[in-house]
C-alpha cells in the first residue's frame, strides 16, 4: 500500500496545461518556497505532455505517466499538474519506486493526486490552503 502525503512538496514544480496547447507561465513566484511556475522548466508552445516528453528532468515522470495511460487524458482538458523531477523520484527508495511503477492502479492514483482541474497560476496555488485533486483528494 502506498501512502499519499498531503502536503506540497518544494521539489515539485507546477505546470499548467490548456487542453494541450501552451504551457503557462508566471514569473512573480520563482523564489517561493512552494512550486511555481518556472520560465526555465517550461517550453513555450509546448502541451504539459510535451515539456514532459522534451525536458530530460522528467524521464522517470514521461514512464510513469506512460504505464498509468494519462497521457492521452492529460493532452484533452485544463489541468495543473505538479509534476516531480527526476530529482524528486530519486529521494524515494528504489524498491518502493520500482514497486509503485509495476501497480498500475496504486501509479494511477499517486500521479492523479498531484494534477488539478484548470491552469492555476503560482499565485493562485499558493493563495490556496487546499486543493482538491484529481482524484478528489485534498492536497494542502
Amino acid at each position: 500500500m502506498f501512502s499519499i502525503k498531503t502536503r506540497i512538496v518544494p521539489a515539485l514544480l507546477a505546470l499548467s496545461i490548456l487542453g494541450g496547447a501552451g504551457c503557462s507561465k508566471d514569473d512573480d513566484n520563482n523564489d517561493a518556497p512552494a512550486p511555481a511556475q518556472s520560465p526555465d522548466m517550461m517550453s513555450p508552445g509546448l502541451s504539459l505532455v510535451g515539456t514532459v516528453v522534451s525536458d530530460a528532468r522528467f524521464s522517470t515522470l514521461k514512464d510513469a505517466l506512460q504505464i498509468a495511460d494519462l497521457v492521452d487524458v492529460l493532452e484533452k482538458g485544463e489541468y495543473t499538474v505538479f509534476a516531480p523531477t527526476n530529482e524528486a523520484f530519486a529521494k524515494i527508495p528504489a524498491d518502493t519506486l520500482n514497486a509503485l511503477l509495476a501497480d498500475k492502479a496504486a501509479l494511477t492514483q499517486v500521479l492523479l493526486y498531484h494534477v488539478v482541474a484548470g491552469s492555476l497560476k503560482a499565485d493562485k496555488v499558493l493563495g490556496q490552503s487546499s486543493l482538491t485533486t484529481a482524484n478528489s483528494l485534498q492536497l494542502t
